[in-house]
């Protein structure tokens, strides 16, 4: 016997969305079992599953990942959808991608949102943690505790894309790590063993071209524009836990 899968989401999507542009993803992971994430706990994080979720609890003020047994990517869209459990201000979540070397995971992009509704980026070389894109607010963005949003992040070349709940809110430029590996990451800044519930990640890597201007933008204009690069003041003393063992 065999099960009947579940209808793809695209079906019932707004055709404004993002997503709806797509056809089939390349991967899908329903986070039904743990067979393609690191389960575990450590002193940085623990991960597990549970009802259909990785439940990923961040125990420091630092950012923790885990990356996804999969290929390396170099043009794709990734997306995942996160849960958060109780939050406030800047707890923050999302994507990391573009990790060079899967069994180090010790650099690589983070594309995040925060509690309180903004979005950034920032890179890690394995010792320091560098802005690219400042906290953003965003309207589109869900805030609060127990909300869901979905992340994405259309890599393509030294180009990345940011969509937040399938609209468009801003994009860089960088060219330090042209393909990797990628996975997501909570860091628990505010609130003690801050806790995000991931239903679905899934990859594509058959994509439409996008023209910037004709993409789905959010409510706040201002948000697309990238800020200046700077690097980022929160002292980093320790290399953050990668749980990226094979």
């Amino acid at each position: 016997h065999t099960e009947t899968p579940p209808p793809t989401p695209s079906s019932t999507i707004d055709p404004n969305d993002f997503r709806a542009s797509l056809g089939e993803a390349a991967w899908a992971d329903q986070l039904n079992d743990g067979s393609k994430w690191t389960i575990d706990e450590d002193s940085f994080s623990i991960g597990k599953i549970e009802n259909g979720h990785l439940v990923f609890i961040g125990k420091q003020k630092l950012n923790a990942w885990r990356l996804a047994y999969t290929q390396s990517l170099t043009k794709a869209y990734i997306e995942a959808t996160i849960k958060t459990g109780p939050c406030t201000e800047n707890d923050s979540y999302g994507l990391m991608f573009r990790v060079p070397v899967f069994a180090e995971a010790n650099s690589g992009y983070l594309l995040g949102i925060t509690c309180d509704g903004n979005y950034y980026l920032k890179k890690w070389d394995g010792s320091t943690m560098t802005g690219l894109v400042d906290e953003t607010a965003n309207a589109v963005i869900i805030t609060g505790s127990d909300q869901t949003n979905r992340v994405g992040v259309l890599t393509n070349n030294d180009n990345f894309k940011f969509f937040i709940n399938g609209a468009y809110v801003g994009q860089y430029t960088d060219n330090t790590y042209s393909s990797g590996y990628f996975g997501l990451f909570v860091r628990a800044q505010k609130t003690n063993r801050f806790t995000i519930y991931a239903d679905e990640v899934s990859f594509w890597t058959e994509v439409p071209e996008v023209n910037i201007e004709e993409a789905p933008v959010a409510p706040n204009p201002a948000s697309s524009t990238p800020t200046t690069q700077q690097v980022d003041t929160t002292p980093v003393t320790v290399v953050e836990k990668t749980n990226a063992a094979l």
